[in-house]
């Protein structure tokens, strides 16, 4: 043996998790420990379409870029809302609870994914997060009943509705009108000049973009828990596989 590891078959794609602090007690845990969890539906629906999955917790953000030397690419999951400090805004009154560290943690690695142009797909929160990395801002708040459709129902079963898909690669895979699940009450607000549309809700809301110039796809809505063969939840999978076996 001479030490060396042999390259896995599948492209590897790094998962993000939720981070629960210590302040929290989740099932299964020692009250008072900060608990790293991981949704397996993420990793089973990875599987599903020839990636090998690897979970990545939220740790030191100067360690971050070092996780990208052992993966084709990064999924950035849902979750918490996100500190609105770190986009310059003051916090809105139903602003959800936010989590620093992992916050600064997937900042971190986004920032360094994108410069190397790693392929990404951001879902939900993830769509929000790589926005805010690339300079965007968000919407702190979809209030039902304003000019907005309900995209979150505030309890673990989701909203359905229909979007529009712009962007003619993601139309390919999703269709003209898909309907998608919506369990989120945030939203992009600013764009960032990184990203461009790839389509929206019959209220304006951005539910897809793509990267400019990077292999970046995000979305609003959770393709993971979306049966296979729906093609709002395939579609942004199959699309980071290839993005992913093409920069081997």
């Amino acid at each position: 043996m001479d030490g060396s590891r042999s390259r896995a078959t599948e492209p590897v794609v790094g998962i993000l998790g939720y981070l629960v602090p210590d302040a929290v007690s989740a099932p299964g845990g020692a009250e008072g420990e900060e608990q790293a969890l991981f949704a397996l539906n993420y990793f089973q629906k990875a599987l599903a379409f020839g990636m090998l999955p690897v979970a990545v917790p939220a740790l030191d953000p100067f360690r971050a870029p070092a996780y990208l030397e052992l993966v084709d690419g990064l999924i950035f999951t849902g979750g918490a809302d996100i500190d609105p400090e770190l986009y310059g805004q003051p916090p809105h009154p139903q602003l959800g609870p936010t989590i620093r560290k992992r916050d600064e943690f997937e900042l971190q690695l986004a920032r360094s994914a994108i410069a190397r142009r790693l392929p990404i797909l951001g879902i939900c929160r993830g769509m929000q997060l790589l926005n805010v990395a690339m300079g965007g801002s968000l919407e702190q708040h979809l209030a039902p009943g304003d000019r907005w459709l309900r995209h979150g129902t505030g309890s673990p079963d989701p909203e359905f509705h229909q979007i529009e898909v712009v962007d003619e690669e993601l139309r390919a895979l999703l269709g003209h009108r898909p309907t998608v699940n919506s369990l989120h009450h945030q939203a992009v607000l600013e764009l960032s000049p990184g990203l461009r549309v790839a389509a929206r809700s019959p209220d304006g809301v951005i539910e897809a973009v793509v990267g400019v110039d990077e292999p970046l796809l995000a979305v609003q809505w959770h393709p993971e828990q979306l049966h296979l063969g729906h093609p709002a939840g395939d579609g942004p999978y199959r699309w980071l596989r290839s993005r992913m076996a093409a920069g081997r």
